[in-house]
């Protein structure tokens, strides 16, 4: 018989969150144990005292975790929506699939199953073990829809299964698979770096590479001047690693897929030598940063160091077998990168985004919310709104405002008339698409900024309303433009459509607001081949 124990750290009894603490530990539970790397990696100690179990044992503990911290995170979330059910947002972190990912995402024929034989490569490897590794992935992936589920059951659905709170499910990266560890610091000591002038922050795929600068760093040692030349050493050190083993590449490959050096400035003397920042080098970034090539991750070097197959061997080598299996931070562009984004709830229409960024969900939640973003948040609303519904609410503000003098009421009026047409015309698909006269929609909700403008010294609200027109317009002019980028409409067809969106967006910068309805329209009709 073997016993596996796991220990936990209490939740740290901070004052601020004490009472949710003592809610925490006396209506959910006491902390769980997450899903442990090191109980499968067998590096919990030196040596492991998990050296005797099985590879099976080791992942039906890893596994039976996975199930009950998922679970424990989901009550915990949960509990938080039972006690104040009217909150505005309620955010929610799910572990999984993230931690099974890195653990088993054994799917490259270049991966040894067996971290400590460099042979378990190709036709070596264990087919029984891929085949486990993949229902554990499966498994995460299960755990995790089933979270999301309770969410959704516990604020309740329509008729229809829509949630009856609005619910955003996303991930923060994708996944791909790597075959080799890189060690960063062999990498300095191979290429002749003194490590205590240069030393190497790793992580994932992503490595900074700072110069110890006199004048900036504690107890500095190099030279302005040194520094120059360093900085374009490791540049070019980066630049010439490569891997020309067969059981890992075709031909020489180039380790490294990105690398940025900190911008200098032309005179030694600035005193900004060194501080200096650009699109990818921050203040806190290395003097060098460069990430891997997909395939290749600075984490999971083994100690003892498994030396790859048919790779020379030495004593401190750059590239070496991995103990585990999936990374991420690679290059977001790369396709297997890209995190997920599920939308869902009364507020929400139905369509397909073809791509966002990560940037572009706070102020979509803020939209939601009906809360302006300032100017300091990046990214952009997402188009996922259902304008129908918009257009109904504005309708009905309108209506309550009606009142003031003849000519006043006349034109209150006529914008409800005008927007009582724009929601009750055919030209609406479902609450986010129109059909192919759905330029009708773009006049009357023109003709109701139109009415609402020409109100003397108009009260606040309505300005509001006006503005609120306009940005209504404006998405269903994007809901158009995403759809026709999913259709793989003609690129110059849609590049014309955000051509008017934008110049939709000047008009509403500087006031104009039934000009900007205009070009919204005109950007709806481009994208709609109308």
């Amino acid at each position: 018989m073997r016993i596996a124990r796991s220990s936990v750290s209490f939740i740290p009894r901070n004052a601020a969150v004490l009472a949710d603490v003592d809610d925490i530990n006396n209506n959910v539970g006491f902390w769980q144990p997450q899903a442990d790397f090191r109980i499968v990696e067998r590096i919990d100690a030196v040596p492991s005292t998990f050296a005797s179990f099985p590879d099976t044992e080791l992942e039906a503990i890893y596994e039976e975790l996975v199930r009950e911290f998922v679970t424990y995170q989901t009550n915990v979330a949960l509990r938080a929506i039972s006690r104040f059910p009217n909150v505005d947002v309620a955010m929610i972190y799910i572990e999984q699939p993230d931690g099974s990912e890195h653990q088993f995402l054994a799917i490259d024929p270049r991966q040894a199953t067996n971290p400590g034989d460099p042979n378990s490569i190709g036709p070596n490897q264990d087919p029984a073990k891929l085949a486990r590794y993949r229902g554990y992935i499966a498994t995460a992936y299960q755990v995790a829809n089933q979270a999301v589920q309770r969410v959704i059951n516990a604020v309740g659905t329509d008729a229809s299964g829509v949630p009856n709170s609005n619910i955003l499910v996303v991930s923060d990266h994708g996944f791909d698979p790597f075959h080799t560890a890189v060690n960063a610091n062999a990498f300095l000591t191979a290429n002749g770096f003194d490590t205590t002038r240069v030393r190497a922050v790793s992580s994932g795929p992503a490595v900074n590479f700072y110069i110890n600068l006199q004048g900036r760093e504690p107890g500095g040692t190099v030279a302005r001047a040194e520094y120059l030349a360093l900085q374009q050493q490791l540049f070019n050190a980066l630049q010439n690693l490569t891997d020309a083993n067969p059981n890992y590449t075709h031909g020489t490959t180039a380790v490294f897929d990105e690398i940025y050096t900190r911008p200098v400035p032309d005179d030694i003397n600035d005193p900004q030598f060194g501080r200096q920042t650009s699109e990818f080098i921050g203040q806190d970034s290395g003097d060098v940063f460069a990430m891997l090539r997909t395939g290749y991750n600075f984490d999971g070097v083994q100690t003892p160091v498994v030396i790859r197959k048919d790779d020379p061997v030495v004593g401190n080598p750059i590239l070496s077998v991995s103990n585990f299996y999936g990374a991420h931070g690679y290059d977001p562009n790369i396709s297997n990168m890209s995190a997920i984004f599920f939308a869902a709830g009364p507020d929400i229409g139905r369509g397909t985004l073809r791509q966002i960024q990560t940037v572009d969900v706070a102020p979509t939640i803020l939209k939601l919310l009906g809360v302006a973003a300032p100017d300091t948040v990046d990214g952009k609303a997402l188009a996922v709104r259902l304008p129908k519904n918009l257009l109904t609410g504005l309708r009905d503000q309108l209506n309550a405002l009606v009142g003031g003098d003849p000519e006043t009421r006349r034109r209150y009026r006529n914008a409800v008339d005008a927007l009582n047409g724009a929601i009750d015309s055919n030209a609406w698909l479902d609450g986010s698409h129109l059909r192919n006269n759905g330029d009708m929609v773009f006049s009357a909700v023109a003709t109701a900024a139109r009415e609402l403008l020409r109100i003397e010294n108009p009260a606040p609200s309505v300005t509001a309303i006006v503005a609120a027109l306009a940005d209504t317009a404006r998405e269903l002019a994007q809901i158009a433009i995403d759809q026709a980028v999913v259709a793989n409409v003609n690129p110059r067809q849609i590049a014309a459509a955000q051509q008017k969106t934008q110049e939709g967006d000047a008009s509403v910068a500087s006031g104009d607001f039934v000009g900007a309805i205009q070009s919204f329209k005109h950007a709806w009709q481009r994208a709609s081949q109308q």
